[in-house]
């Protein structure tokens, strides 16, 4: 069998023009159209490299202390936005063509992942959040001990993530894991991208809705969950499994739902969703997966899921939930998934995390189901603060409703045209039955958001490239303005805590200083958990804040008797010593989400340093460190 002709084989991916298409033209043709494809890159591959040495230029000159309470929006500089709009523009520019090139897609995305979630690392030297640093203590204690302590923190009961970062640490020689979670924001993001991209293949075959989907899961992520946890890495996980089953263990519609599905069709043209007529079909096809090869996946996905059963108290019922709906509605082949998935969760909560349901199982059951509870904690509960923070607030429930919004007009123009994806929409969906059971802290809804996201971004990107026969000028247009909204929305809706989240080199000194001051064994005190603190000596100290501890009955007491109350409070814990620490951060903490009952940070520091009771002994400006006075020491009352 002769082999066919060059100019019968199929064009290279990347390539505008189609070499069937030349006649008579023989290499030379084919060499002209390869280099007028190279050609109609350059712009746009220029133009990325433009936006990223505006930006970095951008960022070199922000000073924390110019952050405002809307974040750092407050604080950039005007190139910061031209970067972001010339990225934007040049996207799009690489949509307008049906076959996109996949290098300048990834290109472009792993720019906008450094620009967007890499931010605060080019503006702070100092890891942002503070549980990133109360992470880096557990590590600490990990890597110095070797063994876990269920009695001294909850992390404890989950340690999977915390024996990784100690192994990692280790293995690259540092000192502490402060040391790789810098950018850990940007590492967990380009981990994910491979999952993303095959979660947005098995949705469509349109290149350029794919890739749209990609990016807007990364311009609409602003839930800020990918600094240095156990959920970053279990997410990248949950991502993983999803793409395996999505891609090597997916099935389609069973039989036996037959009757439902023309129920369903039924319902879609009398809502006038669905043309009538329109055959319903899924435009990509299953890949070919042979029993042997679905068999030696399984184990895969059972080893990953217990990783994160072992790392995150969470995730794994979110993963749990969404192989029940796979399963249940006969779209993965893999039927024990579930089952082995609960089984493994059950066993860790019974024998592993035994120490933790004891003081917190009757708490939990009281919270599960209790949708006024969850719903009071996820948005009453952070409305509130700053008039500029209530409206990031805002902003974040805007953009939400409008990413949402977007997905559903993606989800009824492909339903016109017939086109379906149940996989994806069931996976967008499913979070929520996790959401309704716990409020988790007053995070769940964000948690929520942030698992459907993934899916979500696919039928919102089907919703801004609607047809496959749009010219190039309407594409570009269209994900342009687009794009350019949500990317405006993220600056407020991902950064507007930074001036909180954010610490300056002269609070981390300040820490530095109390573990140079107080002997082990101490109890060192805080006003809120906002500081840079527990990053080392997690086991040989005391930490207590004043949110939890301190409370005086009554109305609102002046500043100086909460001082007085304080001093009583610290001088019951002889015969060790305490040392009380106010931060620059701890004082942003209570102006933008509001003071406890007793007062702020900052009239607690203002109080305590006209107290004869306490003495000061270290203040640098952005960290002040107090401890009992003789006379307050002996004080009685």
């Amino acid at each position: 069998m002769t082999p066919p002709s060059l100019t019968e084989r199929a064009p290279p991916v990347g390539s505008l023009v189609d070499p069937r298409e030349l006649r008579g033209g023989g290499v030379a043709a084919i060499v002209a159209a390869a280099l007028s494809g190279r050609r109609q890159g350059v712009l746009p591959a220029l133009l990325v490299l433009i936006a990223a040495v505006l930006w970095i230029d951008a960022l070199r000159g922000v000073d924390l202390h110019a952050v405002g309470d809307l974040g750092l929006v407050s604080a950039l500089p005007a190139t910061a936005f031209v970067a972001l709009g010339i990225m934007t523009v040049s996207f799009a520019l690489t949509l307008r063509d049906k076959d996109v090139s996949t290098p300048l897609a990834v290109v472009h995305i792993v720019v906008l992942v450094l620009m967007l979630h890499g931010a605060t690392s080019l503006i702070d030297g100092e890891p942002a959040f503070n549980v990133v640093w109360r992470h880096a203590g557990v590590t600490d204690y990990v890597l110095t001990t070797g063994r876990t302590n269920p009695h001294i923190d909850a992390y404890f009961n989950w340690p999977g993530f915390f024996f990784l970062a100690a192994l990692a640490t280790h293995a690259a020689g540092l000192g502490s894991t402060l040391e790789l979670s810098a950018w850990a924001p940007v590492a967990f993001e380009l981990l994910s991208l491979p999952a993303l991209v095959v979660i947005a293949r098995a949705f469509t075959s349109d290149r350029r809705v794919s890739w749209a989907a990609v990016w807007m899961f990364y311009a609409t992520n602003w839930v800020g969950q990918d600094y240095f946890s156990p959920q970053a890495m279990v997410f990248v996980m949950y991502l993983a499994v999803i793409a395996v089953v999505l891609s090597g263990l997916s099935r389609r519609a069973a039989p036996d739902f037959a009757r439902w599905r023309e129920r369903g069709v039924r319902l879609l043209v009398r809502l006038r969703v669905r043309r009538p007529g329109a055959e319903l079909f899924e435009e990509v096809e299953l890949p070919e997966v042979g029993s042997t090869q679905r068999a030696a996946l399984v184990p895969v996905c059972v080893v990953i899921i217990a990783a994160m059963v072992a790392s995150h108290q969470l995730t794994p019922w979110i993963m749990l939930s969404s192989l029940v709906a796979l399963v249940g509605l006969r779209r993965c082949t893999a039927r024990g998934l579930p089952v082995i998935t609960l089984a493994l969760i059950l066993t860790w909560l019974t024998y592993l995390a035994a120490v933790y349901l004891h003081g917190h199982l009757k708490p939990l059951l009281g919270q599960t189901l209790n949708v006024q509870e969850t719903v009071s904690a996820n948005v009453g509960g952070r409305l509130q603060g700053s008039a500029d923070h209530l409206l990031v607030v805002r902003l974040r429930l805007t953009m939400t409703a409008l990413v949402w919004g977007l997905a559903m007009v993606g989800a009824v123009r492909a339903l016109r045209r017939g086109e379906v994806s149940p996989s994806h929409a069931i996976l967008a969906v499913a979070p929520v039955a996790v959401g309704v059971l716990q409020p988790y802290g007053g995070e769940i809804a964000m948690r929520v958001y942030l698992f459907s996201l993934p899916f979500v971004s696919c039928y919102a990107a089907r919703a801004l490239l609607p047809s496959a026969t749009w010219r190039g000028w309407q594409v570009f247009a269209t994900f342009a303005c687009a794009s350019g909204l949500l990317l405006a929305g993220f600056v407020f809706t991902r950064w507007g805590n930074e001036r909180m989240t954010l610490f300056t080199t002269a609070e981390v000194q300040a820490v530095d200083r109390l573990y140079q001051i107080a002997p082990k064994g101490s109890m060192l005190v805080a006003a809120s958990p906002n500081l840079p603190w527990q990053f080392r000596h997690y086991g040989d100290y005391h930490y207590t804040l004043l949110s939890r501890q301190l409370k005086i009955p009554g109305p609102a007491p002046r500043p100086a008797h909460t001082a007085v109350e304080v001093a009583r409070f610290m001088r019951h814990v002889r015969p060790v010593r305490a040392y009380l620490i106010i931060t620059r951060s701890q004082k942003v903490y209570d102006q933008l989400l509001g003071a406890q009952l007793w007062g702020s940070a900052g009239q607690l520091e203002r109080a305590v340093e006209r107290s004869w009771r306490f003495r000061k002994v270290f203040d640098n400006g952005d960290g002040t460190i107090f401890t009992l006075s003789r006379r307050g020491a002996r004080w009685r009352r």
